[in-house]
């Protein structure tokens, strides 16, 4: 598996870098096609990391108790 930078979004105590991951050809268990490393720094250095995957699609995720009345989506 590799990464290629998308996008950063930095501050002076977070830094957020956006990547998008190539998986090997035939790869029996693909990572996720993107990623997010979250830096956390304290006086000048990184203190804690995380990696995030995104999750499932946030319309599936609102399907049950939402309806559609007029035209428009409502409930939640």
């Amino acid at each position: 598996m590799s990464q290629r930078l998308r996008h950063v979004i930095a501050s002076r105590d977070i830094i957020i870098r956006e990547m998008d991951v190539i998986n090997p050809v035939g790869a029996v268990n693909p990572c996720p096609s993107n990623l997010a490393w979250l830096m956390f720094r304290s006086e000048g250095r990184v203190q804690r990391l995380r990696v995030v995957f995104p999750g499932p699609e946030r319309r599936a995720s609102l399907q049950e108790g939402v309806r559609r009345v007029g035209g428009r989506w409502v409930g939640g």
